[in-house]
């Protein structure tokens, strides 16, 4: 789903991740995560083709060797691309602050 949604940089360094063992590694140890936007997204126009999302999120992961979770709450820009035809997709996310809550 995270390739639907993503293009250029995002995407580039996503598929590198998986490829390197991330998406096996993550199955072996059961590691899920769940997030929610706590507020914004606040977006502002670069272009008209590129625009940036601040928004203040939560995530919570959980695996088999931590069953009741860590939750973290970070400050997130995401650089967006409109690719025209697939409509606007991230090309970068960078974490501003955050840390473990």
């Amino acid at each position: 789903r995270m390739l639907e949604l993503s293009t250029g940089n995002f995407r580039s360094d996503f598929e590198e991740v998986f490829a390197s063992g991330l998406g096996v590694a993550l199955e072996e140890v059961s590691a899920s995560t769940r997030g929610q936007v706590l507020s914004g997204p606040d977006i502002s126009f670069r272009s008209p083709s590129e625009a940036v999302a601040i928004a203040r999120v939560s995530q919570t992961v959980q695996n088999r060797e931590l069953p009741e979770g860590r939750s973290f709450e970070y400050l997130i820009e995401i650089t967006l691309i409109d690719t025209v035809g697939g409509g606007w997709k991230a090309d970068r996310v960078e974490i501003l602050s955050g840390g473990e809550i």
